[in-house]
């Protein structure tokens, strides 16, 4: 029950930052710079938090069927790392224009989410559980 209520706060919490932050970056962006605004420049934090989604998701459904749930965590990061390197590959191989914008908009939006979302990770553990469950273990085996 306290894992729903966890991951129901992380859930709501990601979705209200990421809307203020996509909005007032995306309106200060527009604003200032006018010239280097991308049309399509809100689907850049709806992918990163899309990507938190699922991220939160896999570890939280693994957290007690794995051996080591902080290599699950660390396996989800990496496969953001991957899967954003791969859209920006795409994004520069294929698309080609405007590409300082797109990456400073697309780094930004990294950095961003990354740190929210280890922020969050640490308030609202998925993790917690299965990490205290191997420190048991791990005592009663030494």
């Amino acid at each position: 029950m306290a894992s729903n209520v966890a991951k129901h706060k992380y859930v709501l919490y990601l979705t209200l930052i990421a809307m203020l932050w996509d909005i007032l970056s995306g309106y200060l962006v527009h604003l200032l710079y006018p010239q280097h605004y991308l049309r399509f420049y809100p689907l850049i934090p709806i992918y990163f938090y899309l990507l938190n989604i699922i991220s939160y998701l896999v570890v939280d459904a693994f957290k007690e069927k794995s051996t080591s749930s902080v290599m699950i965590l660390l396996g989800s990061k990496m496969l953001k790392l991957f899967l954003s390197i791969a859209l920006l590959l795409v994004y520069l191989l294929a698309i080609k224009a405007r590409i300082v914008e797109f990456l400073v908009a697309f780094i930004g939006n990294y950095l961003f989410f990354l740190i929210l979302d280890a922020t969050l990770m640490i308030k609202y553990k998925p993790h917690k559980a299965a990490l205290d469950n191997e420190r048991v273990k791990n005592e009663t085996v030494a």
